[in-house]
């Protein structure tokens, strides 16, 4: 093998020992005139085994095609040892003796053919009995053995990488297991989170809707007890009920702007600012039909009364902490008068609800 290390002692890895004591290992300094075809120690192994393995196998086809030749030539020389063997019992069957010749013509041939040895009348000496044929044989059969050597020592040296390589797998696959788990139990935890986040989100969205509901029977309220209060005080709130029959005007306007808008098909919740614009609307709605009121009543203004007397009633029942407002939309809804307002104020001041 081929080096361009100068150092008096060269491994067959590429590298070299620092001393003759062998105990320290460095890399030659690449020297090669194409730096662009630098081989590492690895590669030049590498492609040296590549080399030796290609010679190998060429030493095996030669040595086949030379054993094929060699089995060619054996019965060639054998086919003509039988030829001349009958050509010379011919011949030597009219002479004296011919028996005895004729018999060593016969038990010749086997003997002859059977040893394998035919150096006798072979025009070419055998590869055997020639001087340097043994040495040949012997020569090729040491770089064969050389050869299977090495690639069994460069199959053992990768299989020993490949067994460390695994095992080193192993220990990773070992010590990032506990934080898979982890991880994968955090995830769960998360994902149960999430869950109970979105229940509660929507526990959220049906207290909202139910609030801004609460919030438009209010202002129902609110209207009916606001009209009411303007309706008994007589003259001295003209200015107030001028005032809202404007701002019913512009109410008007408004509800004719968002006719065709429609806020109850979205996918979603209404905000707090939607929410209050609908109960402003919603109230001046009622103011414009409190006033109407004042005209002849007719089966449905009925119905609609009765309707939010039970608003009322019920929301007077279940919010204690708005009864003083229920209860004034209760008596303008059912018409009270100034003084059977005040008696029942006196009369409920002391009473205490449960």
């Amino acid at each position: 093998m081929s080096s361009q290390c100068d150092h008096a002692h060269f491994a067959r890895n590429g590298t070299t020992y620092s001393g003759r004591d062998k105990r320290f290992i460095v890399h030659c300094s690449p020297t090669h005139v194409d730096p662009d075809k630098y081989l590492t120690p690895t590669q030049r192994a590498n492609a040296t085994i590549k080399r030796l393995q290609s010679m190998l196998s060429d030493s095996q086809s030669e040595i086949a095609s030379k054993e094929q030749e060699i089995a060619k030539l054996t019965k060639e020389l054998v086919q003509l040892r039988l030829i001349k063997a009958e050509s010379q019992a011919l011949t030597n069957g009219h002479s004296p003796g011919g028996g005895d010749s004729r018999l060593s013509v016969e038990t010749t041939p086997c003997s002859l053919a059977d040893s394998g040895h035919f150096e006798d009348i072979s025009p070419q000496p055998s590869p055997r009995n020639t001087p340097n044929g043994e040495k040949e044989i012997i020569k090729i059969k040491t770089q064969y053995e050389d050869q299977v050597r090495s690639i069994q020592e460069s199959t053992n040296a990768k299989i020993e990488c490949l067994v460390q390589r695994l095992a080193e797998a192993n220990d990773k696959y070992y010590e990032l297991r506990p934080q898979y788990d982890k991880l994968e139990k955090k995830l769960q935890e998360i994902e149960k989170e999430k869950q109970e986040l979105e229940a509660k989100f929507k526990e959220s969205e049906e207290r909202h809707k139910i609030t801004y509901l609460q919030m438009f029977n209010k202002g129902q309220e609110a209207a009916l007890f606001a009209v009411d209060e303007s309706a008994t005080d007589g003259p001295a709130k003209a200015d107030t009920l001028t005032s809202l029959l404007k701002q019913l005007e512009v109410t008007k306007l408004e509800l004719e702007s968002v006719k065709d808008v429609d806020y109850w098909e979205r996918a979603r919740t209404i905000s707090g600012k939607e929410a209050v614009s609908i109960w402003n609307l919603c109230r001046k709605t009622m103011y414009r039909r409190l006033l109407e009121s004042r005209k002849p009543r007719s089966e449905q203004d009925a119905e609609v009364t009765l309707q939010f007397l039970k608003s009322a009633v019920y929301y007077f029942l279940t919010d204690r902490e708005n009864t003083t407002g229920h209860l004034a939309a209760i008596q303008s809804i059912l018409g009270f008068t100034r003084e059977e307002r005040n008696a029942i104020e006196k009369a409920t001041a002391a009473y205490t609800w449960k």
